[in-house]
């Protein structure tokens, strides 16, 4: 059985967005829709990008609205909250 990851469109055609962002915002739906937990090692995994990367990626899609999180405490993976996108 293949498993696909839906990607909205209006992410892949942003011009604004860089491919860095894009390729967390794609592993981060991999993990689920709504709200997931990765830690940040295992998305610079999935995604080949070093954990600094990851982290001006996050920060670039919590500026653009895409996403924002939640800190679960010392030594926790955060809760990331995936927001909804309209269609351009």
């Amino acid at each position: 059985m293949k498993k696909f990851t839906d990607i909205p469109n209006s992410v892949i055609d942003d011009t604004s967005i860089s491919r860095g962002a894009k390729a967390i915002y794609t592993a981060l739906l991999r993990f689920g829709q709504d709200q997931v937990s990765p830690d940040q090692t295992r998305l610079a995994e999935k995604t080949g990008y070093s954990k600094s990367t990851v982290r001006r990626c996050l920060i670039e899609l919590r500026e653009k609205k895409l996403i924002s999180w939640k800190r679960r405490g010392f030594n926790e993976t955060n809760v990331y909250t995936i927001h909804p996108v309209g269609e351009k």
